[in-house]
């Protein structure tokens, strides 16, 4: 028989309650944002993404584009997102490498904002991906090998960078609408 917790019980267990409240925390944030998970953009939102949303497997589709929303995308995002909309703001630094288990991911758009650093992730993993835009960054460094793997990709964007090397890994993708570097 299960014994039920009083307040009293709960808040004598810090961790207990510590872990509990960050729970109903991210609960609480998870229903809000599927709720608007369609359309939080151009809304003049400020600040940075905060972490721990990995267990927001609910949220799939956030656009977030248009925005003042600024520093580094958190490393664990929702591994569920099928589309993910950052454009428009002024995020900076590499984007992250946990991008690469988002493997239900079909749209992907981090144009202009101020990535920085080479591209940091595995597209081999993202076999799902049609729509890819990175334009108008800051990347650097040879594009990666494994953007050849992306035989489903139907556009992609990734002028106004500073990639260097060929674009040799391109040749074998299908050409319907891949725009320059």
């Amino acid at each position: 028989m299960l014994k039920q917790l009083s307040y009293r019980d709960v808040v004598s267990h810090s961790s207990l309650y510590t872990t509990f409240y960050h729970d109903c925390i991210l609960m609480l944030i998870s229903k809000i944002i599927v709720l608007f998970t369609s359309k939080l953009s151009n809304l003049k939102l400020m600040g940075t993404l905060p972490y721990g949303l990995q267990p927001l497997t609910s949220l799939t589709n956030p656009d977030l584009s248009s925005n003042n929303l600024g520093g580094g995308i958190p490393y664990q995002l929702s591994p569920n997102m099928q589309r993910l909309n950052l454009a428009y703001n002024n995020f900076t630094g590499a984007i992250p490498y946990s991008v690469s288990d988002m493997t239900s991911l079909t749209d992907l758009n981090l144009a202009h904002n101020q990535f920085q650093q080479g591209l940091n992730v595995n597209f081999m993993k993202l076999s799902a991906l049609s729509s890819l835009d990175l334009s108008f960054n800051l990347l650097t460094s040879d594009l990666l090998q494994t953007l050849s793997s992306l035989l489903g990709i139907t556009s992609m964007y990734l002028q106004n960078n500073q990639f260097t090397g060929t674009i040799d890994v391109l040749a074998n993708l299908p050409h319907y609408d891949i725009i320059g570097l």
